[in-house]
Protein backbone atom coordinates (compact mmCIF):
# COMPACT_ATOMS: atom_id res chain seq x y z
CA UNK A 1 0.00 0.00 0.00
CA UNK A 2 1.95 3.36 -0.95
CA UNK A 3 0.87 5.65 1.13
CA UNK A 4 2.64 9.09 2.95
CA UNK A 5 0.45 9.01 6.06
CA UNK A 6 -1.89 7.58 8.10
CA UNK A 7 -5.22 9.19 9.46
CA UNK A 8 -8.34 8.48 11.37
CA UNK A 9 -11.52 9.67 10.72
CA UNK A 10 -14.82 9.43 13.30
CA UNK A 11 -15.84 9.69 16.67
CA UNK A 12 -13.59 9.37 20.24
CA UNK A 13 -11.75 6.15 19.33
CA UNK A 14 -10.99 8.03 16.27
CA UNK A 15 -10.03 11.17 18.37
CA UNK A 16 -7.74 8.38 20.65
CA UNK A 17 -10.25 9.03 23.60
CA UNK A 18 -8.95 6.84 26.43
CA UNK A 19 -5.57 6.71 25.57
CA UNK A 20 -3.02 9.22 27.16
CA UNK A 21 0.14 7.77 26.02
CA UNK A 22 0.52 7.88 22.24
CA UNK A 23 -2.46 10.06 20.91
CA UNK A 24 -4.79 6.56 20.39
CA UNK A 25 -4.54 3.95 17.92
CA UNK A 26 -4.07 6.03 15.06
CA UNK A 27 -0.66 7.69 16.25
CA UNK A 28 0.36 4.41 17.83
CA UNK A 29 -0.31 2.83 14.01
CA UNK A 30 1.79 6.04 12.70
CA UNK A 31 4.77 4.76 14.31
CA UNK A 32 4.25 0.80 13.83
CA UNK A 33 4.03 2.08 9.80
CA UNK A 34 6.62 4.63 10.62
CA UNK A 35 4.32 7.36 8.77
CA UNK A 36 3.05 10.53 9.75
CA UNK A 37 -0.41 10.40 11.62
CA UNK A 38 -3.38 12.70 11.02
CA UNK A 39 -6.08 12.79 13.37
CA UNK A 40 -9.49 13.75 12.45
CA UNK A 41 -11.76 12.30 15.36
CA UNK A 42 -14.11 14.64 17.17
CA UNK A 43 -15.51 12.80 20.50
CA UNK A 44 -19.31 12.60 20.16
CA UNK A 45 -20.01 12.50 16.63
CA UNK A 46 -22.93 10.86 15.46
CA UNK A 47 -22.95 9.82 11.50
CA UNK A 48 -24.81 12.95 11.25
CA UNK A 49 -22.38 15.16 12.36
CA UNK A 50 -19.62 13.15 10.22
CA UNK A 51 -21.06 14.09 7.42
CA UNK A 52 -21.88 17.96 7.97
CA UNK A 53 -17.99 18.25 7.86
CA UNK A 54 -16.87 15.70 5.39
CA UNK A 55 -16.55 18.39 2.62
CA UNK A 56 -14.71 20.39 4.25
CA UNK A 57 -12.39 17.58 5.64
CA UNK A 58 -8.43 18.01 4.27
CA UNK A 59 -7.54 14.82 3.66
CA UNK A 60 -4.58 14.26 1.97
CA UNK A 61 -4.77 11.98 -1.48
CA UNK A 62 -1.73 9.88 -0.76
CA UNK A 63 -3.41 8.96 2.45
CA UNK A 64 -4.73 5.81 4.20
CA UNK A 65 -8.03 6.53 6.19
CA UNK A 66 -9.20 4.45 8.74
CA UNK A 67 -12.72 5.16 9.35
CA UNK A 68 -12.97 4.42 12.96
CA UNK A 69 -16.75 4.95 13.43
CA UNK A 70 -18.29 5.33 17.34
CA UNK A 71 -21.16 4.35 19.13
CA UNK A 72 -22.36 7.46 19.54
CA UNK A 73 -25.40 6.48 16.79
CA UNK A 74 -26.79 3.38 18.37
CA UNK A 75 -29.75 4.24 21.03
CA UNK A 76 -29.59 3.88 25.11
CA UNK A 77 -31.90 1.41 26.51
CA UNK A 78 -34.94 4.06 28.13
CA UNK A 79 -33.57 7.06 26.19
CA UNK A 80 -35.19 9.10 24.17
CA UNK A 81 -32.94 11.06 22.78
CA UNK A 82 -33.18 13.01 18.76
CA UNK A 83 -29.59 12.67 18.32
CA UNK A 84 -29.13 9.24 18.26
CA UNK A 85 -29.41 7.98 14.68
CA UNK A 86 -32.04 5.17 13.30
CA UNK A 87 -30.47 2.10 11.97
CA UNK A 88 -31.22 2.74 8.34
CA UNK A 89 -30.03 6.12 8.07
CA UNK A 90 -26.92 5.26 10.18
CA UNK A 91 -26.72 2.50 6.91
CA UNK A 92 -27.32 5.35 4.78
CA UNK A 93 -25.06 7.70 6.40
CA UNK A 94 -21.76 5.11 6.37
CA UNK A 95 -22.20 4.44 2.58
CA UNK A 96 -22.50 8.34 2.24
CA UNK A 97 -18.98 8.67 4.19
CA UNK A 98 -17.01 5.89 2.57
CA UNK A 99 -18.14 7.09 -0.50
CA UNK A 100 -16.53 10.39 0.13
CA UNK A 101 -13.35 9.60 1.78
CA UNK A 102 -13.10 7.34 -1.33
CA UNK A 103 -12.86 10.03 -3.52
CA UNK A 104 -10.15 11.90 -1.37
CA UNK A 105 -8.20 8.78 0.13
CA UNK A 106 -7.46 4.89 0.05
CA UNK A 107 -9.68 3.69 3.05
CA UNK A 108 -9.85 0.60 5.69
CA UNK A 109 -12.73 0.44 8.08
CA UNK A 110 -12.88 -0.92 11.23
CA UNK A 111 -15.25 -2.04 13.49
CA UNK A 112 -16.44 -0.54 16.99
CA UNK A 113 -15.51 -2.93 20.16
CA UNK A 114 -17.47 -3.57 22.95
CA UNK A 115 -18.10 -1.55 25.58
CA UNK A 116 -19.68 -2.19 29.36
CA UNK A 117 -22.97 -2.61 27.56
CA UNK A 118 -25.01 -3.30 30.85
CA UNK A 119 -23.69 -0.02 32.74
CA UNK A 120 -23.61 1.75 29.98
CA UNK A 121 -27.43 1.15 29.22
CA UNK A 122 -27.05 -0.54 25.62
CA UNK A 123 -28.28 -3.39 24.42
CA UNK A 124 -25.47 -5.32 22.99
CA UNK A 125 -27.31 -7.38 20.45
CA UNK A 126 -28.81 -3.92 19.04
CA UNK A 127 -25.13 -2.64 19.21
CA UNK A 128 -23.86 -5.63 17.27
CA UNK A 129 -26.80 -4.61 14.81
CA UNK A 130 -25.10 -1.42 14.05
CA UNK A 131 -21.38 -2.77 13.75
CA UNK A 132 -22.29 -5.77 11.37
CA UNK A 133 -24.39 -2.81 9.50
CA UNK A 134 -21.44 -0.51 8.92
CA UNK A 135 -19.25 -3.99 8.23
CA UNK A 136 -21.66 -4.97 5.50
CA UNK A 137 -21.92 -1.41 3.93
CA UNK A 138 -17.79 -1.70 3.87
CA UNK A 139 -17.21 -4.86 2.06
CA UNK A 140 -19.71 -4.07 -0.01
CA UNK A 141 -17.95 -1.27 -1.14
CA UNK A 142 -14.75 -3.45 -1.42
CA UNK A 143 -13.26 -1.50 1.38
CA UNK A 144 -10.61 -3.30 3.29
CA UNK A 145 -11.96 -4.23 6.46
CA UNK A 146 -10.79 -5.50 10.24
CA UNK A 147 -14.17 -6.66 12.65
CA UNK A 148 -12.37 -5.91 16.25
CA UNK A 149 -15.08 -8.19 18.00
CA UNK A 150 -14.18 -11.68 16.83
CA UNK A 151 -10.46 -10.67 17.61
CA UNK A 152 -11.35 -8.76 21.20
CA UNK A 153 -13.33 -12.38 22.17
CA UNK A 154 -10.43 -14.85 20.79
CA UNK A 155 -8.21 -12.60 23.36
CA UNK A 156 -10.24 -13.21 26.43
CA UNK A 157 -10.31 -10.47 28.68
CA UNK A 158 -11.13 -7.73 26.44
CA UNK A 159 -12.36 -6.01 29.32
CA UNK A 160 -9.39 -5.10 30.61
CA UNK A 161 -8.82 -2.95 27.84
CA UNK A 162 -11.79 -0.39 28.67
CA UNK A 163 -10.88 2.83 30.18
CA UNK A 164 -12.82 3.56 33.23
CA UNK A 165 -15.60 5.23 31.74
CA UNK A 166 -16.63 1.99 30.27
CA UNK A 167 -17.14 3.18 26.49
CA UNK A 168 -13.50 3.55 25.02
CA UNK A 169 -10.64 1.79 25.41
CA UNK A 170 -7.47 2.60 27.54
CA UNK A 171 -4.06 2.84 26.57
CA UNK A 172 -3.41 -0.84 26.35
CA UNK A 173 -6.82 -1.01 24.21
CA UNK A 174 -5.26 1.64 21.78
CA UNK A 175 -2.05 -0.32 21.16
CA UNK A 176 -3.76 -4.01 20.57
CA UNK A 177 -6.06 -1.84 17.94
CA UNK A 178 -3.10 -0.63 16.69
CA UNK A 179 -1.19 -3.68 16.48
CA UNK A 180 -4.30 -5.42 15.19
CA UNK A 181 -4.54 -2.62 12.15
CA UNK A 182 -0.54 -3.16 11.77
CA UNK A 183 -1.27 -7.01 11.33
CA UNK A 184 -4.20 -6.47 8.38
CA UNK A 185 -2.56 -3.81 6.70
CA UNK A 186 0.36 -6.12 5.98
CA UNK A 187 -1.36 -9.14 4.84
CA UNK A 188 -3.11 -6.85 1.85
CA UNK A 189 -1.70 -7.18 -1.30
CA UNK A 190 0.97 -4.43 -2.14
Amino acid sequence: MDIKQVASFGASTAQGVGDFTEQGFIGRLGTLLDKPSLNFGIGGNTTRDMLARLADLNIPEDSLVIVSLGINDVARINEDNPNRVPLEEYKENVSKILDALLEKAQVFYKTQFPVDFENKGIDADFCRSYVKTALAVAQSKNIPSLDLIPLLEAHGNWQAFLAADGIHFNDDGHAFMAQALFTALQALPQ
